[in-house]
């Protein structure tokens, strides 16, 4: 059943969706002039957002977030930490951060800012705790691949490469 439907299936999409150059080609002009209109109001929305919650003293969570990276971001340079980064750097003995899993890069980019990490002499300061499999918030734009990261030695996008990273498992209560 699965092999005919299989078939019928993919001639229906050949059909009705063709993925040749010319098709995509077709597909953009037609969203072209929409999708250019979307962003328009989206922008105007988040504009009038912005007034709105201005105008009323409202701050949410998402607004202290990107403030906080703000505050500890080099004016000059917005991917280097601040002289208030620096300052709480040496102030922080230990960073710890429990269900890392659950970090956003948002967050990640403010805890790398406060915590010492950076320089491959010093052992850092850094303290995560989680489980990559146990990650449940996608929707708040949790990136477990950012645990993973930081955990597995031969993980592409480690930030300290050749550094050893110390690892508990924990695997029984």
């Amino acid at each position: 059943f699965l092999g005919t439907f299989g078939k019928h299936f993919e001639r229906w999409m050949n059909h009705w969706f063709p993925l040749d150059e010319a098709g995509l080609l077709r597909g953009a002009r037609l969203a072209a002039r929409p999708g250019a209109a979307l962003l328009e109001l989206a922008e105007a929305a988040t504009r009038g957002l912005a007034e709105q919650k201005r105008r009323r003293g409202i701050v949410t969570f998402n607004d202290f977030e990107r403030l906080a990276l703000k505050v500890l971001s080099d004016p000059a340079d917005p991917r280097a930490p601040s002289d208030i980064a620096y300052e709480l750097r040496r102030h922080f003995e230990h960073v710890l951060v429990d269900e890392y899993q659950d970090t956003s890069p948002l967050q990640d980019a403010i805890i790398r800012r406060v915590a010492r990490w950076e320089d491959p002499a010093d052992p850092g300061n850094l303290f995560i705790v989680g489980d990559y499999k146990q990650s449940i918030y996608r929707f708040r734009f949790a990136e477990p691949d950012l645990f993973r990261s930081l955990i597995d030695p031969d993980h592409p996008n480690r930030p300290r490469p050749g550094q050893e990273i110390q690892s508990v498992r924990l695997d029984a209560n």
